[in-house]
């Protein structure tokens, strides 16, 4: 459902001062959420690059992959990230290698996204088989759930997670997803994190 606005709930005596993120649905009903992250895959070769975004509403451990937008060059990428700035994500996880060396430059240094792109380097980015097995942990315990008719449901269902990384684009972005929410859950976010630092 479309969203019309969004807004961080403020938490007095957190390093990150935000109890959560509130959305308001055109329909004008409003739900809460924990923070809502992000992820980015870069294009490479033929492949597309591609962003999900994902949020756990408070008092459940579901994982809600409620955006995936593809893109094929650096102007694509600005455009889908500042469309995906109303729902406030409050970090993008990314693989740290000299092939995304460039795109991040102009992302931080694009005029439509300051302030709007908090990055943060993918936890065991390259540690495939890791992250395959926490899709499938998520997966076993009905931890995750996806748009039915995605691109990564679609690769997942599909079988094509034994296929290169660059090939499934979209699990390698959910496996950057999940390693970020074991590593740091969203509690642990709000306790700690400071959100000023991925903006450096």
């Amino acid at each position: 459902m479309k969203i019309v606005r969004a807004f961080r709930n403020k938490q007095p005596g957190s390093v990150a001062g935000i109890k959560s993120t509130e959305l308001v649905f055109a329909d004008g009903t409003t739900k809460e959420f924990s923070l809502i992250r992000g992820t980015i895959v870069f294009p490479h070769q033929d492949y597309p690059g591609i962003t999900l975004l994902a949020l756990k509403p408070l008092g459940s451990e579901v994982v809600e992959v409620i955006e995936e937008k593809l893109f094929t060059d650096i102007a694509g990428a600005i455009e889908v990230l500042d469309e995906l700035s109303a729902y406030l994500p409050s970090l993008y996880y990314y693989n740290e290698n000299a092939e995304s060396e460039g795109f991040i430059s102009y992302l931080k240094r694009a005029p439509e996204l300051q302030d709007k792109i908090p990055l943060v380097p993918a936890y065991h980015a390259d540690a495939v088989d890791y992250g395959l097995r926490l899709i499938q942990d998520f997966l076993t315990a009905e931890r995750l759930k996806l748009p039915t008719d995605g691109i990564l449901a679609s690769q997942l269902q599909t079988g094509r997670h034994e296929s290169p990384v660059e090939e499934v684009y979209a699990i390698t972005a959910l496996r950057y997803l999940l390693a970020g929410i074991k590593e740091m859950p969203w509690e642990k976010e709000l306790e700690d994190f400071s959100l000023e630092s991925c903006f450096a």
